[in-house]
């Protein structure tokens, strides 16, 4: 008896749905892939487990860790709640940065750095890919899943108005030319001398306040990164007159300052830059950049005065001063 074959219309059409579905399933499941170089928001910090590494940059502190590289990441670890998966034979690699706010800023530096205008950027690499990713400027912290390529070693960049740090998948950090940030140096506070009435040149009374002290710093504002991967000497220096008094032939006339103008040098050199904190004209509130550090040294104050005669007195109408004061400091 010959063979009859029954042909059934909807189980053939079942089978084409569903052969369509599973080939749309697969494309679907590759356009998933997270590629090498493609960053992917992780559910929070504490999804990503590794070695921590705090990285210094001029304003404050990143502390940074790099988790071990994994296959695919499960719903609960990804800020949209979907399971995620490398491209084949890659991997993804965790990355936390946390920022302090400036909280590691000592207080006497801040006035000396950038107002806010310069940012760390974080970029990750990975064998021929670098991503850049968004460091928080609060402080908080923010998570990644970074595709990685094949089995290349990621590493982190950190860079800082043209200087860049390195942390490699181990968490060693190379400073590079911000070396200075780490200096012990620059965690001491300036120790400050300050001085009231003082008798200046040629008979005159100076009514006043100052202060005076030196420190370190690898940063400065306009001065930028201290060469060689070094850090400035900082020589801080208030004054504020109230009068200057000239007592000669019986007369004591008093003058108002009006201007002053800071010539101060350190070990003998004149600085290589200067910072105004309060522009002012009754006093100078400012620091002194000056190359290399000098750890012990004569600081020569040297204020040139601008004045006016006050109101009643008899004598010049304009009169000039000199404010000088010399002092080791260090030591």
């Amino acid at each position: 008896m010959p063979r009859v074959c029954t042909f059934y219309p909807f189980l053939f059409a079942a089978a084409l749905i569903l052969g369509a579905a599973a080939t749309a399933c697969d494309a679907q499941g590759d356009d998933d892939a997270v590629e090498p170089g493609e960053v992917i928001e992780a559910g929070g910090p504490s999804v990503v487990t590794g070695t921590e590494t705090k990285v210094r940059v001029p304003t404050g502190q990143l502390t940074i860790t790099v988790g071990n590289p994994v296959s695919e990441v499960d719903p609960t670890e990804t800020a949209d709640v979907t399971a995620r998966s490398a491209s084949s034979g890659d991997s993804l690699v965790g990355v936390v940065l946390e920022w302090d706010g400036g909280k590691s800023v000592p207080d006497w530096q801040e006035p000396l750095l950038p107002p806010g205008t310069i940012d760390p950027v974080v970029t990750v690499v990975a064998g021929n890919h670098r991503t850049e990713v968004d460091a928080p400027m609060l402080p908080l912290a923010a998570a990644y899943f970074v595709g990685v390529e094949g089995g290349a070693e990621p590493a982190i960049e950190i860079e800082f108005d043209g200087v860049t740090q390195t942390v490699d998948a181990t968490g060693k950090r190379d400073a590079g030319d911000a070396a200075g940030l780490y200096d012990e140096a620059t965690a001491a506070a300036p120790a400050e001398t300050r001085c009231d009435t003082e008798r200046l040149e040629g008979g005159v009374t100076a009514d006043m306040t100052c202060a005076w002290g030196v420190g370190a710093m690898a940063y400065v504002v306009d001065a930028g990164w201290a060469p060689h991967a070094g850090v400035w000497t900082v020589a801080s220096i208030r004054s504020s007159y109230d009068s200057l008094t000239v007592t000669a032939d019986g007369e004591s006339p008093s003058y108002t300052v009006t201007g002053v103008d800071d010539a101060s040098t350190l070990a003998g050199k004149r600085a290589s830059g200067m910072v105004i904190r309060s522009d002012r004209t009754d006093g100078f509130d400012g620091a002194l950049v000056f190359e290399p550090f000098i750890s012990e040294a004569d600081l020569e104050i040297v204020q040139r005065l601008d004045s006016a005669i006050r109101s009643g007195d008899s004598g010049p109408e304009t009169k000039d001063f000199v404010f000088r004061r010399t002092v080791t400091v260090g030591g």
